[in-house]
């Protein structure tokens, strides 16, 4: 099963090489990395062609769309039966896609989000659990999903796009997702590494 994962791209070129290869280096193969250049500017595309790999597809942007609208680019042009999102200065643990695929065909979950460290540099700050299961009220609560933690059905974010919000949007989806029923899962195992950025929307 072909897992696309949707990478957006904005004058990020301290950490994207690592995100890269966080995901290059999964124990679960099977995987398509879709990068969508949302800076074209002659240093991205510098940047970005010397990550060239049979598993990256860049797309260019022709202006600046935003992080929802970009990824949307890259869920309209993804192949595969499951999509990831991960941010350009985030990074995965080696057997995170697996882990989620596991769970996901284990429970016929429609949703796999895990919990996270979030770090500043190489500091660990703080950490999120993630509950095993969660729904529309508890997610109105609180909302311990990172949007680089999740994996997620295809059929089902091509259906439900991210809105052109200017923060949060990744919020939005997952209470939209939840108040349709759709099934979310989490794994308590720390999965993902979530940057700290100074100037974030957040």
């Amino acid at each position: 099963m072909l897992v696309s994962v949707i990478i957006p791209y904005f004058k990020d070129e301290k950490n994207i090489s690592k995100s890269i290869s966080s995901v290059l280096n999964q124990s679960y193969k099977n995987i398509e990395i879709i990068i969508i250049d949302d800076e074209n500017s002659k240093n991205s595309k510098k940047i970005l062609n010397k990550l060239k790999h049979k598993k990256i597809k860049i797309l260019y942007t022709k202006k600046n769309l935003g992080v929802a609208k970009a990824r949307n680019l890259g869920i309209k042009r993804s192949k595969g039966k499951f999509i990831a999102f991960l941010d350009s200065d985030d990074r995965w643990k080696k057997n995170k896609i697996y882990y989620q695929l596991k769970i996901m065909k284990k429970y016929n979950v429609d949703f796999c989000f895990t919990a996270y460290e979030a770090v500043k540099g190489s500091k660990i700050i703080y950490s999120v659990s993630a509950p095993k299961r969660i729904n529309y009220k508890s997610l109105l609560y609180s909302n311990p999903i990172c949007c680089s933690s999740t994996l997620v059905k295809s059929k089902l974010v091509k259906k439900n796009l991210f809105k052109n919000l200017r923060t949060k949007e990744d919020y939005e989806l997952w209470l939209r997702l939840a108040r349709k029923n759709f099934s979310l899962m989490g794994i308590n195992k720390i999965l993902t590494t979530y940057q700290l950025r100074k100037n974030s929307l957040s």
